[in-house]
């Protein structure tokens, strides 16, 4: 048996026999002591959402902490489309966005986290394999995103979800995609909530089709203007953070220094950043 099929085995039948809660101290577990679970990490922690929500469906108890952010935020992504698959009301997911912020609290941005995967439930469409353009994708989820948004950041923290979504297609083949103007769809938003999140969230693709080579990806921001430009480097920089396995950092401190002159900040900045959300031990971010 291969050790993704012994960990799904293992999660499974701790959801099954001792709750969320002991789940999430399984998934501590394996991060910490096994190197190659870290990148299937996410699609666990998915797993415990989906399970999560059937427990929370049937009125039983769901113990949440901080551990609900492992692994960025799988858990609210599963949690959110199995409910909104389940055709439950979306006025029930940002009810539970807010109790599992009171439940968590302390300085996890755990509202935010779930209002991201409200988004990314509402537009992630397991029957559809082609969309026609972006607009079939996000314009529904937008929508519902702008509705059930207690304030502007929510709102944001929604639609980064459906961006991600838009994101994800792009990199799969499930959109067309100009290449040479990757960005054309986040430069036609005119709302800010919406404009900030599309950048960011398209870092994902932009460093795909660059063949994982931040200054490659980084030519793409160079005509934004700065209200978004700079938080758009520091995700893109972030996601080579995420993934960076090396311990030392002569490269990406050498590319940070080589792009736009405005960039050099957000991209040190946005690689530490991606660094600390992996996990990285104290001691590899100290030598940085």
């Amino acid at each position: 048996v291969s050790k993704k099929k012994c960990w799904e085995k293992l999660v499974e039948n701790t959801l099954k026999y001792q709750g969320v809660e002991h789940a999430f101290d399984l998934v501590d577990y394996l991060y910490k002591s096994d190197p190659q679970f870290i990148s299937d990490c996410h699609a666990y922690v998915h797993m415990v959402g989906e399970k999560a929500y059937e427990f929370y469906s049937q009125d039983k108890q769901i113990k949440l902490s901080s551990k609900s952010s492992f692994c960025g935020y799988g858990f609210y992504h599963g949690f959110m489309e199995t409910l909104l698959i389940a055709g439950s009301d979306i006025k029930e997911a940002g009810e539970f966005c807010k109790w599992a912020e009171e439940k968590v609290g302390g300085k996890n941005d755990v509202q935010g986290a779930c209002f991201h995967g409200i988004g990314h439930g509402l537009s992630e469409n397991h029957d559809k394999i082609y969309w026609s353009n972006e607009s079939e994708l996000t314009d529904s989820p937008l929508l519902i995103c702008e509705t059930i948004g207690p304030n502007e950041y929510m709102i944001n923290r929604c639609a980064s979800g459906v961006f991600n979504v838009l994101a994800i297609n792009y990199i799969a083949g499930s959109l067309p995609l100009d290449r040479e103007d990757p960005l054309a769809f986040c430069n036609k938003q005119v709302k800010s909530y919406f404009k900030m999140p599309c950048f960011e969230e398209m870092n994902t693709m932009i460093i795909f089709i660059s063949n994982k080579e931040l200054l490659a990806a980084a030519k793409f921001l160079e005509e934004i203007e700065d209200e978004y430009a700079q938080s758009a480097m520091r995700s893109l920089a972030g996601v080579v953070g995420m993934n960076h396995r090396d311990l030392t950092f002569s490269k990406q401190i050498d590319d940070c220094r080589k792009v736009q002159g405005r960039f050099h900040l957000p991209c040190i900045r946005g690689f530490v950043s991606g660094l600390i959300e992996a996990e990285t031990s104290a001691q590899e971010v100290k030598a940085l």
